[in-house]
C-alpha cells in the first residue's frame, strides 16, 4: 500500500508540474504575440513594394513612382 501511495503522489506532482509548465508556456506565447504596430502594416508594405516594382519595370523613374503611390495612398501611417 505504501508503494501505491508513493506512486500516486509522484504522478500527482508530475501532473501538477506539467500543468504549471503549460500555463507558463501560454503566458509566454501571449506576451510574445502581443505587438503594438506604429507604422504601416505588412500588407501595406507588400502592396507598396509590388507597386514600385511594377512601375520601375514599366520604365517609370523611382521619383515618379513614389509620387504616384503617395497620391493614391489612403493610410495615414504609410504616408
Amino acid at each position: 500500500m505504501f508503494e501505491t501511495q508513493h506512486i500516486e503522489t509522484q504522478n500527482y506532482e508530475g501532473a501538477a508540474a506539467i500543468a504549471e509548465t503549460s500555463d507558463r508556456k501560454r503566458e509566454l506565447n501571449s506576451i510574445r504575440d502581443f505587438r503594438i504596430e506604429f507604422g504601416p502594416s505588412r500588407k501595406d508594405i507588400l502592396s507598396f513594394t509590388n507597386q514600385i516594382a511594377v512601375m520601375v519595370r514599366a520604365g517609370m523613374s523611382i521619383t515618379d513612382s513614389l509620387g504616384a503611390i503617395a497620391e493614391q495612398q489612403q493610410n495615414r501611417k504609410f504616408k
